[in-house]
């Protein structure tokens, strides 16, 4: 099930602002292994901004083409970006924080639905606290106040969940591990919640043979939050 739009932008943004952090360049690498056991060639990235704003959930590079020379051969199967001091940027926690910023946003009360797949049918409304949930660690942010109580306002069996800003816009929403029964007018606690987000991937679509002394140009790339 798909982020919203905004929460799209707002993890991918998180994301593509670590690359500016520093003093020096920030790099996206090409390696031969998920381990770069060898780093093939180095592209240098735009100095302050690496990406544009995202759109769609999506961050292109700025400042392309961009023409970087291999310092050694080999096949290229995996990427990595790198911040302006030599850090490698993994950004998860970062990119849940900004996603879950979001359900803060509002004047009322921001909630988790549990009902059905299209959600004609909502069977049980938890509210959630006014700061939702705590930081991420190890990309996953646990839900502040739980264990909580709810009624069913329905009858039937819940296969999917989805978060609401504190305005009633939806955040996130997915399908539950496995479908869960609830009878109208009964009570059900709910003892604990998590949220966790797809990691950024590193490995390339299609690899590329590399030669050391050789210049390759990258004409354009970009950074794409995952959209659940």
């Amino acid at each position: 099930m798909p982020l919203s739009t905004t929460a799209i932008n707002a993890g991918s943004n998180a994301f593509a602002d670590l690359i500016d952090a520093g003093a020096g360049t920030g790099t996206l690498e090409l390696g031969d292994d998920a381990s770069f056991t060898t780093v093939l060639v180095a592209f240098d990235l735009d100095t302050p901004e690496a990406f544009a704003a995202a759109a769609g959930g999506i961050a292109n590079f700025n400042g392309t083409p961009i023409t970087g020379t291999a310092t050694a051969t080999g096949t290229a199967t995996h990427q990595r970006l790198k911040d302006r001091d030599g850090n490698v940027v993994d950004g998860i926690d970062e990119t849940i924080d900004a996603i879950l910023a979001l359900v803060n946003a509002g004047a009322g009360t921001a909630t988790v639905e549990i009902g059905n797949s299209d959600f004609s049918a909502i069977y049980i409304t938890y509210n959630l606290n006014t700061t939702a949930f705590g930081t991420s660690s190890g990309g996953t942010a646990t839900a502040n106040g739980f264990p909580k109580s709810a009624t069913a306002s329905a009858t039937g069996s819940g296969t999917h969940f989805r978060i609401k800003d504190r305005d009633g816009s939806v955040v996130d929403s997915w399908a539950l591990p496995s479908p869960i029964s609830f009878e109208a007018g009964q009570s059900y606690n709910f003892n604990s919640f998590s949220y966790t987000t797809t990691a950024y991937s590193q490995e390339l679509a299609s690899s590329t043979n590399i030669t050391s002394g050789e210049d390759y140009t990258l004409n354009s790339g970009n950074y794409t939050q995952p959209a659940s």
